[in-house]
């Protein structure tokens, strides 16, 4: 259940609470990006059994809240970027509930992302006082890790943060 002392709307609260609810769900067997929940939720998004599933997780989460998700391809961080640059809804600056959104710091040279910088991995802010804290799938529960195998909450790794994906409009 959220803390007390973070406070949001109530479609972001449910996002984050179902997300609170999901800390644990691993990949079985690991290193497999896939478990009962995981399929069902690749299923859901309509994306392919065993696809990295930090988006997926994201997406489930938002579709929860009733919160802006991207129209397509909802497993990729890339179109994450994409579509919320276009809804005029990516930020430098976090608010509990948004995405975070991390990138390898390299560039996309070609295809529909050219010119993007490459997003690697994503999670939702829980908080960002007294530390800034988000809810990651696919990671481990170490430093950062774009492929692991948990959903945990973690530290944000502020140096490898490409932007902020706010969760709706008006939330800045």
């Amino acid at each position: 259940m959220l803390p007390n002392d973070i406070t949001v709307s109530a479609r972001v609260r449910a996002a984050l609470d179902f997300a609170l609810t999901k800390i644990g769900v691993c990949e079985d067997p690991p290193g497999s990006n896939r478990s009962a929940e995981l399929d069902t939720w690749c299923r859901e998004a309509g994306s392919p059994l065993g696809s990295f599933w930090c988006a997926i997780t994201v997406w489930k989460q938002a579709k929860v809240g009733g919160l802006w998700a991207p129209t397509r391809d909802v497993g990729s961080c890339d179109e994450w970027v994409k579509q919320a640059k276009a809804a005029q809804l990516w930020s430098t600056t976090p608010v509990p509930g948004a995405c975070v959104v991390y990138t390898n710091a390299q560039t996309i040279a070609t295809g529909r992302y050219a010119g993007q910088r490459d997003a690697v991995h994503i999670g939702r802010v829980l908080r960002v006082r007294p530390v800034l804290q988000s809810i990651e799938g696919n990671t481990t529960l170490g430093k950062y890790d774009r492929n692991g195998y948990t959903q945990t909450l973690k530290e944000v790794e502020t140096a490898r943060v490409y932007g902020y994906i706010l969760p709706e409009q008006g939330a800045a």
